[in-house]
């Protein structure tokens, strides 16, 4: 049982109780080692050595970007030298020009103007001042590119949200205490994405422990994994507390019962009382197949969560798969669906993280019927009424 201490002000105090779980994981390496770098990183190491940095300095320097950034950074470097070496070209120390060059080649290859913009920031990190005075060239082809290949945003949803959830208050995923550990999981995993509009990889590192899962009567508050670093790193980001409400406490109706079976708090305690005679890992969410029960999940076994699901919820109606579903879309349709039955942008915005209201309306909000409601975790999963 977590101490009701860890309760907001004005929160009741917790009522569920689940198996306490030791600490049997090592958080990741935010970084990389000094072995560990090749490439271009070694070539940007040197050039901070040039500058009188000792190697633990530099080492630092670049461990100020995610791993993930300096593993991308390191292929966009490869990809460049590959380039470099099949026109007698030392990467290292060619001109500006020819780095232009490489990203029109990469243009016409069909790379999405998003990459060549990674490729531009990798080699200009790596290649530092040397590249300085093409800065605003390289702005100006990219535009160009963009304007050539402009980035078309899908303006409906890809699938139907409404007639997802009917299917997961269904005999298929009920009672949940009884259902096949892969419903269960798939059933939990979906709800957690499409009331919090989190980032598939920022649910994924959330921990099943206190302080960093509590339980209230009215919520239950989830964080990931100290060590987690989201796509986007700042205080904000990384600070929010996941605040997932109670749906339907006490159903008086059939209506209202079938509607609490898609209560998050519910949902959540069984899941982990399924799960922890088996868990080898404290993240909230683990692997389910045989021989790999107790894991932690790859952000693409999370993206083929949701696409199974959506995928099943389509047989159990007879209706054709649309394409093109990803497992990304659970942020886009939760948040459009929200916005349209009476979500304000503040709360929607607060919920998936955005710090600005612009990145939900240019970037994710989907044309949906106009409806009502009021908090983002509710108004998302109500719309199955």
């Amino acid at each position: 049982m977590v101490s009701s201490s860890f309760a907001d002000g004005g929160s009741s105090s917790l009522v569920v109780s689940h198996p306490s779980i030791p600490s049997t994981f090592s958080s990741p390496s935010r970084g990389y080692s000094a072995q560990a770098l090749s490439g271009g990183l070694e070539i940007e190491r040197q050039r901070l050595r040039a500058l009188g940095c000792s190697d633990e300095i530099a080492l630092s320097i670049q461990n100020s970007r995610k791993g993930s950034t300096l593993k991308l950074y390191d292929r966009h470097w490869a990809n460049f030298s590959k380039w470099c070496n099949s026109r007698g070209v030392n990467p290292a120390s060619c001109d500006g020009t020819q780095v232009l060059e490489f990203l029109r080649d990469g243009f016409l290859l069909g790379l999405a103007v998003s990459t060549l913009r990674s490729q531009w920031s990798a080699l200009k990190a790596i290649r530092g001042s040397a590249l300085d005075q093409f800065d605003i060239l390289a702005s100006r082809i990219l535009r160009s590119f963009y304007l050539r290949r402009p980035v078309v945003h899908t303006p409906v949803p890809a699938w139907d949200l409404p007639m997802v959830l009917k299917f997961l208050q269904g005999p298929t995923f009920e009672p949940l205490t009884s259902v096949s550990l892969k419903f269960l999981t798939l059933k939990v995993f979906f709800l957690v994405a499409i009331t919090s509009g989190r980032r598939l990889g920022e649910i994924g590192a959330l921990l099943c422990h206190a302080p960093f899962l509590r339980f209230f009567q009215d919520k239950v508050v989830l964080r990931p994994d100290p060590a987690f670093l989201p796509k986007v790193f700042s205080s904000f980001h990384v600070n929010q507390d996941l605040i997932l409400p109670v749906f339907f406490p006490d159903p008086s109706s059939v209506e209202e019962e079938a509607l609490h079976s898609l209560d998050l708090v519910r949902a959540l305690a069984i899941y982990l009382e399924r799960t922890a005679l088996f868990r080898k890992v404290d993240f909230l969410f683990v692997t389910f197949g045989v021989g790999k029960q107790g894991q932690r999940p790859t952000t693409s076994s999370l993206s083929r969560w949701v696409k199974t699901l959506i995928c099943l919820a389509y047989q159990d109606v007879g209706l054709p798969l649309p394409a093109g579903i990803q497992g990304r879309s659970t942020r886009s349709v939760s948040s459009s669906w929200a916005a349209t039955r009476g979500s304000s942008l503040k709360d929607i915005c607060a919920a998936a993280t955005w710090s600005d209201s612009n990145t939900f309306v240019s970037h994710y909000k989907l044309r949906m019927g106009e409806v009502f409601s009021s908090l983002f975790g509710p108004a998302v999963l109500s719309c199955s009424m």
